[in-house]
């Protein structure tokens, strides 16, 4: 079996250092992650510039837009300047216009005033005194034409007529017990009245007391 025969005519060969396998899986994803970088790095740059064109451009078309606006606005104004110079009128035509446009001016009779019915405005203290309010009713005369007696209570014994005739006689009212003898009751009444106020007034404050009051007419 024959040997190859090393060349040294470029002298002798360099030996390769020995490298572990740690260290050559290492090398490779550091460079991975380098090609990594860059690639992201140039993504970036262009975002970037992709933005800046964007922003460039917006602004451009608002500024054209303001520009427009305020050129259109100077337009107006300019336009409405020159309405209204054309139709001013000079000082030299004013007096003529005004005699052409005076208004005619009719003179009229005055008119008789015509006088109406005088509305009378109710108010509170005001307005009623000047009505006249005609009454077909007779009115109620004040004096009585017979005497009056008010039964202030009928009781069936002496007893419960003499408390509520002390009872009453207590807030000051005058009062007079009878008996009648054929039913054996026992009245409590008020009077003679021959005035009707009086008859009235009565009977109220012997109803305030909480008296049952009724009127008894005396018989001639």
């Amino acid at each position: 079996m024959k040997r190859a025969t090393r060349d040294y005519r470029h002298g002798p060969s360099k030996r390769k250092p020995y490298k572990r396998r740690s260290q050559v899986q290492t090398q490779q994803p550091a460079e991975s992650e380098s090609k990594f970088g860059h690639k992201r790095l140039m993504t970036l740059v262009v975002v970037l510039t992709l933005v800046l064109i964007l922003g460039y451009w917006i602004a451009q078309h608002f500024s054209n837009q303001g520009l427009k606006s305020a050129s259109e606005a100077s337009d107006e104004e300019v336009l409405t300047s020159v309405v209204a110079d054309s139709l001013r009128v000079p000082a030299s035509q004013q007096p003529q216009l005004a005699a052409k446009v005076a208004p005619l001016v009719v003179e009229s009779l005055p008119m008789p005033a015509v006088e109406g019915e005088k509305s009378i405005r109710y108010t509170f203290y005001q307005g009623l005194a000047q009505t006249e309010v005609v009454v077909d009713a007779d009115p109620i005369p004040v004096k009585l034409s017979e005497p009056y007696y008010i039964v202030a209570g009928t009781f069936g014994s002496e007893t419960a007529a003499q408390q509520e005739l002390e009872r009453l006689q207590a807030d000051e009212q005058t009062l007079a017990l009878t008996l009648i003898k054929t039913d054996r009751y026992y009245r409590l009444r008020s009077g003679p009245f021959h005035d009707r106020l009086e008859l009235n007034k009565q009977r109220n404050v012997l109803r305030a007391l909480g008296a049952d009051t009724l009127l008894m007419r005396v018989k001639k």
